[in-house]
């Protein structure tokens, strides 16, 4: 069962379309209305959404009551302007991450200086957000614009055939392919130059061929190995199918992407490391 490089393009569009219940531009629009909400702003993300468009507006209440939050939002060069309807509290004096979609990247334009958005009601805060903030989301936006020069050219995905081991126990390994599939209408030259697995999981590319021009479709032979089999890494691991693919595209420097396999794939995988770990 082939696995799939993780994409935010389903959820932009979703997003695009702004369903009933999201907030208006126009609602957004403008200088903060009421009296001021007294908040500082950043940016975080989950180990779980890595490589996803999901992550978290971190908001502090500076305030001495509760603040109940109504939206979230971004506004920045490198995402333009999006809010989306929210439902929470945020007590006074604390902190909490208030979890978002990001919306598709424009990769030509630099994503800081960003702000946050917040609204209670019929108030509204626009706050830059703090030095760690803009980092991250600029590492954010890096990653989704990484990922979007590889998946304008190809679809990656992962092919293990029916999951036969070769060998048994620790010296075991489970063949398959990263299948890379041209998106019809580009002809731009691309090649996988290295790739990472996760804590449980080793992956060793036999071979490095590129996707010329007048190629469809290419497959980078690859074996899959266990990597830690004690108990506590297997229980613990948040990020066992968030696996990094290095790949060139054209004359530009590689970039890092991360991939993952189809929900099918899991417990076959699983049960490979469950014998090679016996």
């Amino acid at each position: 069962m082939p696995g799939r490089v993780i994409s935010s393009a389903l959820a932009a569009v979703l997003l695009a379309a702004m369903p009933v219940g999201c907030s208006t531009e126009s609602e957004m629009r403008g200088d903060p209305t009421g009296p001021p909400l007294d908040v500082s702003l950043s940016w975080s993300q989950h180990r779980v959404d890595e490589g996803s468009a999901r992550a978290n507006l971190r908001v502090v209440n500076h305030g001495g009551q509760d603040l109940p939050v109504t939206a979230i939002g971004v506004d920045s060069p490198g995402y333009g302007r999006y809010v989306e309807d929210h439902d929470s509290v945020v007590p006074p004096g604390q902190t909490i991450d208030l979890r978002m979609t990001l919306p598709e990247p424009v990769c030509d334009a630099d994503p800081v200086p960003a702000y946050g958005i917040v609204r209670s009601g019929d108030r509204i805060a626009k706050e830059r957000l703090d030095p760690q903030g803009q980092d991250f989301l600029k590492s954010l936006w890096r990653r989704r614009c990484n990922q979007l020069s590889v998946t304008n050219v190809a679809d990656l995905s992962w092919d293990w055939g029916d999951y036969e081991a070769v060998g048994t126990g620790r010296r075991s390994y489970l063949p398959g392919a990263l299948v890379v599939q041209r998106v019809p209408g580009t002809d731009t030259p691309l090649r996988v130059v290295g790739m990472q697995g996760s804590v449980l999981f080793r992956l060793e590319p036999q071979a490095r061929p590129t996707l010329g021009p007048d190629d469809q479709r290419v497959e980078v032979p690859v074996r899959l190995r266990w990597g830690r089999c004690d108990a506590h890494a297997i229980g613990e691991s948040s990020q066992t199918f968030l696996w990094k693919v290095d790949v060139k595209v054209g004359d530009a420097p590689p970039v890092r992407i991360t991939t993952t396999v189809e929900d099918a794939a899991k417990a076959p995988l699983l049960g490979y490391l469950r014998d090679a770990c016996s």
